[in-house]
């Protein structure tokens, strides 16, 4: 049983803008690399995951807003489309999800149970 007083919910935070992908094994959760999805097509955002894949690295997408007008910086709605769409069509391959709840994995947490703590 963990003692919620004590208990440290697993971090992970932004770091800088990256170009390599991260390796699951070595990540540093201070520090989380992104790549920037704003003012992307979708042509390039698939080569970047299709890359990553390969190697079995991860990728962390930065989009400030879909559409114009949401941000000053965003991705276009039908490139952003292309992207949801991708992504769903390969999810026995590719797994998308809140950073928060990949960090608590990757830490060994279980992310039922620490939702459960968060209530």
């Amino acid at each position: 049983m963990i003692d919620k007083s004590t208990f440290e919910w697993p971090q992970a935070r932004r770091g800088a803008v990256s170009i390599t992908y991260d390796d699951a094994l070595s990540i540093n959760f201070n520090a989380l690399g992104h790549f920037s999805g704003d003012r992307r097509d979708f042509d390039s955002l698939q080569g970047e995951i299709d890359a990553a894949m390969q190697t079995g690295g991860w990728i962390i997408y930065m989009i400030h807003g879909v559409g114009e007008g949401t941000h000053k910086l965003y991705i276009d709605v039908e490139e952003h489309q292309k992207l949801v769409d991708y992504l769903s069509a390969q999810q026995d391959s590719i797994w998308t999800a809140p950073v928060a709840q990949i960090a608590q994995y990757l830490q060994g947490y279980d992310p039922d149970y620490t939702t459960e703590l968060g209530k």
